[in-house]
């Protein structure tokens, strides 16, 4: 007696639908959703980077000016 395959199901507004009764236009529209959700994903993920280099590169140049500054400092102390 051959197994019953368990249809895949997707939960939308907390209702049950089996992914095949689906029509092939709400398929579509599902892959779409998918699809973006991905996209929404890599972008949020490169935000972080960006951020995160911004980041670097603002507290490189903090830092620069800092020994910058001590060094004007410096150089009128000896003066």
């Amino acid at each position: 007696m051959a197994e019953e395959q368990q249809k895949q199901m997707i939960t939308i507004n907390e209702k049950e639908y089996a992914i095949e009764d689906l029509s092939d236009n709400q398929r579509g529209m599902l892959n779409q959703i998918a699809d973006l959700d991905n996209k929404v994903s890599n972008l949020n993920m490169q935000m972080a980077q960006l951020q995160a280099a911004r980041q670097f590169f603002v507290n490189s140049l903090t830092g620069s000016l800092e020994v910058s500054d001590n060094n004007v400092a410096e150089d009128l102390a000896e003066e």
